[in-house]
């Protein structure tokens, strides 16, 4: 599934341009949609129609009736007064969608909220009025569709409008929501389905780490062994390299290469197997020539990794090892530590 994401964004390596939205439901009917869906339960009309469909995304207040929102006070002489301060309100708000439908448009998008008038005003003129959309994903819409978000419309000019040629709703679940398609865009949207908001979030944490890596992968397609071997390679040759000088340096060669046999050991632990056991046989398989052995986490067998299609980018490994690297050599350096002054224990 992420794979097929990635590549459907062909040159392009911006993962903004891939959606994820989660719903309840089994992780197993997780799948992958063409098009973006926004998450928001609002229908939209089948008259919209297909074909070149003009989209203005705006961030805009459309609910002005703050007299009644602020709880201000009004003195007036009759009834009618009070009828003519209405109806100044509704001639404000005609005019303000008069000015956003001054050129033609069939999907309007607001950030914030659309009260019952503006929405009736944009249904006359045959717009489908989108309310209350969610941040992050209108920001992510705004680079799929093209266009910018407006919040004045005094000028709006063409750069300022997206388009795209389908609007439709779709169920997810129980859940109704928008998908938006566009000829030439190769944006797609990840639907994560699981029974709890936890279950969800830790699968949209995996979703986004796997996103990012191949995204790498793509465009650096140097790879290395999973599973421990190329730590473990790293390690003896290491083991080797601490031979040839004499003192202390030898000693912290040696110390980081025993760090690195330590990761495979840690893969294992996290995976329910034996480290210790695992470890072992891996540094023996090393030892005697097999680069490429390592832990497969499916049944944690030693075997060769690059027959299992175990792999990592080397873009990555480097940097996560030169990151510890530099962590460690950053704790090395502290010349002592400040201990706070123990809080007094009582019995409240």
């Amino acid at each position: 599934m992420c794979l097929d994401a990635v590549n459907r964004l062909g040159d392009d390596d911006d993962l903004n341009m891939i959606q994820i939205i989660k719903s309840t439901g089994k992780l197993e009917e997780s799948f992958l949609s063409d098009g973006f869906i926004l998450k928001k339960d609002q229908p939209v009309d089948e008259n919209t129609g297909t074909g070149d469909i003009r989209v203005l995304i705006a961030n805009t207040s459309l609910d002005t009736d703050k007299i009644k929102v602020f709880g201000a006070k009004i003195n007036v002489n009759s009834i009618s007064r009070l009828g003519d301060i209405e109806e100044a309100e509704r001639a404000r708000m005609r005019e303000k969608v008069d000015k956003i439908c001054a050129v033609p448009i069939k999907v309007f998008i607001n950030r914030q909220l659309i009260y019952d008038y503006p929405l009736e005003l944009f249904r006359e003129k045959g717009v489908v009025a989108i309310e209350h959309a969610d941040f992050d994903g209108v920001e992510r819409l705004t680079r799929f569709l093209g266009g910018r978000i407006v919040s004045t419309f005094d000028k709006l000019e063409e750069e300022h409008f997206g388009s795209c040629t389908k609007v439709e709703n779709v169920l997810i679940g129980n859940e109704r929501m928008i998908k938006f398609e566009k000829r030439g865009r190769n944006a797609s949207t990840i639907v994560l389905r699981g029974s709890s908001q936890e279950v969800l979030d830790e699968a949209e944490r995996s979703i986004h780490d796997a996103l990012c890596v191949l995204s790498k992968i793509k465009h650096e397609k140097k790879i290395l062994c999973g599973g421990g071997a190329t730590e473990m390679e790293l390690a003896l040759c290491l083991g080797r390299y601490a031979l040839e000088f004499p003192g202390k340096e030898s000693e912290s060669i040696i110390a980081f290469s025993n760090a690195l046999q330590r990761i495979p050991m840690i893969i294992c632990e996290n995976g329910g197997f034996d480290g210790e056991e695992i470890k072992a046989r891996i540094r023996s398989e090393h030892f005697n020539g097999n680069k490429t052995a390592g832990v497969n986490m499916a049944n944690g067998s030693v075997e060769c990794m690059r027959r299992a299609g175990i792999v990592e980018s080397l873009r990555i490994k480097r940097r996560i090892i030169a990151a510890a690297v530099e962590v460690a050599q950053m704790v090395i350096k502290c010349d002592g530590f400040i201990k706070r002054k123990p809080r007094e224990r009582t019995r409240e």
